[in-house]
Protein backbone atom coordinates (compact mmCIF):
# COMPACT_ATOMS: atom_id res chain seq x y z
CA UNK A 1 0.00 0.00 0.00
CA UNK A 2 1.15 3.35 -0.76
CA UNK A 3 -0.21 6.68 0.75
CA UNK A 4 0.43 9.38 -2.07
CA UNK A 5 0.30 12.93 0.49
CA UNK A 6 1.79 16.25 1.50
CA UNK A 7 1.55 18.98 1.38
CA UNK A 8 -0.60 18.43 -1.51
CA UNK A 9 -0.14 15.63 -4.20
CA UNK A 10 -2.43 17.04 -6.77
CA UNK A 11 1.00 19.57 -7.33
CA UNK A 12 2.46 17.39 -8.62
CA UNK A 13 3.09 17.31 -12.60
CA UNK A 14 3.53 13.92 -12.40
CA UNK A 15 1.45 12.78 -10.01
CA UNK A 16 -0.77 10.49 -13.08
CA UNK A 17 1.95 8.81 -14.23
CA UNK A 18 3.10 8.04 -10.80
CA UNK A 19 -0.03 6.77 -9.66
CA UNK A 20 0.12 4.51 -12.82
CA UNK A 21 3.56 3.00 -12.36
CA UNK A 22 3.03 2.20 -8.82
CA UNK A 23 0.00 0.61 -9.71
CA UNK A 24 1.57 -1.39 -12.46
CA UNK A 25 3.89 -2.37 -9.44
CA UNK A 26 0.86 -4.28 -7.79
CA UNK A 27 0.91 -0.86 -5.28
CA UNK A 28 -2.50 -0.22 -3.62
CA UNK A 29 -2.91 3.36 -3.80
CA UNK A 30 -4.52 5.65 -1.55
CA UNK A 31 -4.58 9.38 -2.32
CA UNK A 32 -4.92 11.97 0.66
CA UNK A 33 -5.43 14.88 -1.01
CA UNK A 34 -7.82 18.73 0.05
CA UNK A 35 -9.77 18.07 -2.91
CA UNK A 36 -9.43 21.32 -4.67
CA UNK A 37 -7.75 20.31 -7.66
CA UNK A 38 -10.17 17.41 -8.16
CA UNK A 39 -12.34 17.76 -10.80
CA UNK A 40 -14.28 14.94 -13.04
CA UNK A 41 -11.53 15.32 -15.53
CA UNK A 42 -8.69 14.65 -12.97
CA UNK A 43 -11.17 12.36 -11.26
CA UNK A 44 -11.44 10.23 -14.49
CA UNK A 45 -7.37 10.27 -15.63
CA UNK A 46 -6.40 8.92 -11.84
CA UNK A 47 -9.63 6.38 -11.07
CA UNK A 48 -7.83 3.50 -12.59
CA UNK A 49 -5.05 3.61 -10.62
CA UNK A 50 -6.16 4.61 -6.58
CA UNK A 51 -7.92 1.97 -4.96
CA UNK A 52 -9.55 5.23 -2.78
CA UNK A 53 -9.03 9.22 -2.03
CA UNK A 54 -9.20 10.21 1.28
CA UNK A 55 -10.60 14.22 2.21
CA UNK A 56 -10.49 16.04 5.03
CA UNK A 57 -13.57 16.38 6.84
CA UNK A 58 -13.34 17.52 10.43
CA UNK A 59 -17.20 18.79 10.97
CA UNK A 60 -20.61 17.90 9.46
CA UNK A 61 -21.51 21.75 10.96
CA UNK A 62 -20.23 23.60 7.92
CA UNK A 63 -19.95 26.84 10.07
CA UNK A 64 -17.01 24.55 11.97
CA UNK A 65 -15.65 23.15 8.83
CA UNK A 66 -14.84 26.63 7.37
CA UNK A 67 -13.59 27.25 10.53
CA UNK A 68 -10.95 24.59 10.76
CA UNK A 69 -10.35 24.74 7.02
CA UNK A 70 -10.58 28.32 6.34
CA UNK A 71 -12.36 28.66 3.69
CA UNK A 72 -15.93 29.08 2.78
CA UNK A 73 -18.42 26.26 2.12
CA UNK A 74 -15.89 23.41 2.42
CA UNK A 75 -18.74 20.95 3.65
CA UNK A 76 -20.90 21.47 0.35
CA UNK A 77 -17.58 20.84 -1.51
CA UNK A 78 -16.87 18.21 0.13
CA UNK A 79 -20.19 16.38 -0.58
CA UNK A 80 -19.71 17.48 -4.02
CA UNK A 81 -16.02 15.26 -4.31
CA UNK A 82 -17.95 12.71 -3.02
CA UNK A 83 -20.13 12.39 -5.21
CA UNK A 84 -18.04 12.73 -7.72
CA UNK A 85 -15.66 10.05 -6.53
CA UNK A 86 -18.84 7.64 -6.04
CA UNK A 87 -19.45 8.21 -9.95
CA UNK A 88 -16.10 7.30 -10.31
CA UNK A 89 -16.22 3.81 -8.72
CA UNK A 90 -13.85 5.14 -6.00
CA UNK A 91 -13.85 4.83 -2.19
CA UNK A 92 -14.04 7.43 -0.35
CA UNK A 93 -12.22 7.81 2.77
CA UNK A 94 -12.58 10.52 5.23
Amino acid sequence: MVTLGGGEPMLVPAINSLAKRLKSSGAYISLHTNGIFLDEDRIKQLAPYLGDIALPLDSLDSEVQDSFRREQNHVARFKGQAEKLDNAGLKLNI
